[in-house]
């Protein structure tokens, strides 16, 4: 969905600018061959079954739901077109829609590891956004301009391993900016120089909560689709089986035929076309909230402010199926003459703004981790001494049913020593064994002998 909004874009000529981030796993998923060629076989899959539902919701009594699959027969049909029009390469895709100057690409920490926790080790840390790099580069031929620090934890020193990577920018979440060790005079809507050059941009929260909010987002319009209604799960199973995971476990299909309509109320019919409508009102009331934004900005601001607005891209197209219309729109309305709000990337802000506040040490804490008491942690803390639960010590000891790996007893050895009984064992003596109980059951694992 995603790709085809850019190409509609590119179609009209529109000069909007986007970020998006493409983590190493994602890009070898993306050239994986086995995984092309399963996703073809799962549209074809979709295909079959969204004919199947033609048919049967035109046999089907009054029924209301042959419109829309059709539509969704025609929406499979065209993804399918999509996919190989590029030849089941998606990265060729989006590495077009960067050669036109319209989109930014930025990579990832290697496997989304938590980078102030991987502290304890320097290379591990190094490793993680170095093959980020070289996994990108590899990849789509040219080195990333930035990156996005998984759950947009910093630590600080981090930007030393960036600068050494060629990274120019990362993103914070916003008490990132406002708690750094010096008050930023712009707020989160201008970036912080790390010292090294290395510049970090926060999030806004406004625009966030203007799209994520589960009260007030617009994804929650009772006009869009719903999600959690998908035939995966309101046929009967002998008519879905074939194309559901092993034939008896239910997922969703991509086929829903309602609405979210409201809390309590009982479901109707989804419209893609009423859908669309609210994605343009959303599209332009987003903006007109962003210009009014700007506006106050500018009244006490030194520069020329910028709002970072990230936003997860499962969001578009997954759990809001109209997101990457509502984008497309979003991205429309900024490229027309009558509006103050314009769509930069963080490399166009740092090539037109020179000169950044260096004042920057982030607040440690990334995003979604809410501060608590020390003597809360330490309250809820389980407790890992001696100390077992009374419950657990009164039970009765099950009856002995013998070894249950009877391939890990070793024999004793003559003269070995044993503790007399009740004597307590040498704590090291106590962890030397479990570690090297642990490493045998490795090795056993390793060579295929079952637990």
């Amino acid at each position: 969905p995603l790709i085809n909004a850019l190409d509609r874009l590119q179609r009209d000529n529109i000069p909007y600018r986007l970020t998006l981030s493409l983590s190493p796993p994602l890009i070898t998923m993306l050239r994986d061959e086995l995984l092309q060629v399963r996703y073809v076989k799962h549209l074809h899959k979709l295909i079959e079954l969204a004919e199947k539902e033609t048919q049967r919701t035109e046999t089907e009594t009054n029924s209301p739901f042959n419109p829309l699959a059709h539509y969704y027969l025609a929406l499979f049909q065209n993804t399918l077109a999509v996919y190989q029009q590029y030849q089941g390469d998606l990265l060729q895709a989006f590495i077009k829609h960067h050669n036109t100057g319209r989109l930014e690409l930025i990579t990832c920490a290697a496997t989304h590891g938590f980078l102030p926790l991987l502290n304890v080790s320097k290379t591990a840390v190094r490793n993680q956004i170095n093959l980020g790099v070289q996994t990108f580069k590899t990849h789509l031929g040219f080195a990333p301009p930035g990156i996005w620090l998984p759950e947009c934890a910093y630590y600080p020193g981090i930007e030393s391993h960036l600068a050494e990577a060629d990274l120019k920018y990362f993103f914070v979440d916003s008490h990132g900016i406002m708690d750094a060790t010096t008050v930023p005079v712009n707020g989160v809507y201008a970036p912080l120089n790390c010292g090294n050059g290395v510049m970090a941009f926060g999030r806004d929260t406004e625009s966030s909560k203007q799209v994520w909010s589960s009260h007030e987002g617009y994804p929650g319009d009772y006009d869009y689709r719903e999600y959690y209604k998908d035939i995966g799960f309101d046929l009967d199973l002998d008519y879905i089986a074939p194309y559901i995971l092993d034939n008896h476990i239910r997922i969703n299909t991509g086929i829903k035929y309602f609405r979210v309509t409201g809390n309590d109320d009982p479901k109707q019919l989804y419209c893609p076309e009423k859908a669309l409508e609210k994605a343009q009102q959303h599209a332009q009331d987003f903006i007109n909230k962003q210009q009014q934004h700007i506006e106050v900005l500018n009244t006490s601001m030194d520069r020329t402010p910028i709002i970072v607005a990230p936003y997860d891209a499962e969001l578009f197209g997954h759990w809001w199926f109209e997101g990457p219309q509502w984008l497309e729109q979003v991205l429309r309305i900024t490229s027309t003459d009558n509006n103050n709000v314009k769509t930069v990337t963080c490399s166009d802000y740092l090539a037109v703004q020179k000169n950044h506040r260096r004042q920057f040490r982030p607040r440690v804490r990334p995003r979604g981790v809410v501060k608590r008491p020390l003597h809360a942690v330490e309250r809820d803390r389980p407790r890992c001494g001696r100390r077992r639960d009374r419950s657990l010590a009164a039970a009765p000891d099950p009856p002995d049913q013998g070894p249950r790996r009877p391939w890990l007893q070793r024999p004793a050895q003559p003269g070995a020593h044993r503790p007399r009984q009740g004597a307590a064992r040498p704590r090291a003596l106590g962890a030397r064994r479990r570690a090297g109980s642990r490493l045998r059951r490795r090795q056993l694992l390793h060579q295929g002998v079952p637990q």
